[in-house]
């Protein structure tokens, strides 16, 4: 089921986010947002910018957090596979 993948990736991210050294703390809050605003939509409440924020966070991480980005890329495909 797609929504319990995208639940999945959502606690990878958090899980990388939690790793020593991993990213400052402004990209750590951005990424926290987002993936609490990912679990928002997941629970009913409408974001019609989150898919444009996901893109726009894999274009900012793109080569310095390789692991953030392909983190982000399935949870993009996934919204995506979910008409989000």
């Amino acid at each position: 089921m797609p929504e319990n993948k995208l639940k999945e990736l959502v606690s990878t991210l958090h899980a990388e986010l939690q790793k020593p050294g991993g990213v400052d703390a402004d990209t750590a809050e951005l990424l926290r947002t987002l993936g609490n605003d990912i679990e928002g939509k997941l629970s009913g409440t409408h974001d019609e910018t989150l898919t444009e924020r996901v893109a726009a966070a894999i274009e900012r991480f793109e080569g310095k957090h390789p692991d953030l980005t392909a983190i982000l890329n399935r949870i993009a495909n996934t919204l995506s596979s979910l008409g989000i």
